[in-house]
């Protein structure tokens, strides 16, 4: 599954609320995002944070197999982009 800034054929562009995360922020490289992965439940969102207002999950939950085995990585687009994760949390559910 991937959330590509460039568009995206991979699975996460189901919008459930505002505009894809990339739409006039091409150039923005210091935006924050917060995403939720339950894989037992098959949700996989990722949204701006801290205020949502754009939220997208995966298109066909089917995709997500759960006798897989899953890592967390991040491809980074841009000549000198960087990322930065600040927190990862592991809690018993979502608000």
């Amino acid at each position: 599954m991937a959330n590509c800034e460039r568009g995206n054929e991979y699975g996460m562009n189901k919008m459930i609320r505002g505009n894809a995360l990339h739409l006039g922020n091409e150039q923005r490289m210091d935006r924050s995002f917060e995403m939720r992965i339950f894989l037992n439940e098959k949700l996989l969102k990722v949204s701006d944070y801290p205020n949502y207002q754009n939220v997208c999950e995966v298109n066909d939950n089917t995709r997500i197999n759960l006798s897989m085995h899953y890592r967390f990585g991040i491809e980074l687009c841009y000549e000198n982009a960087t990322t930065t994760i600040t927190d990862m949390l592991k809690v018993s559910e979502f608000d």
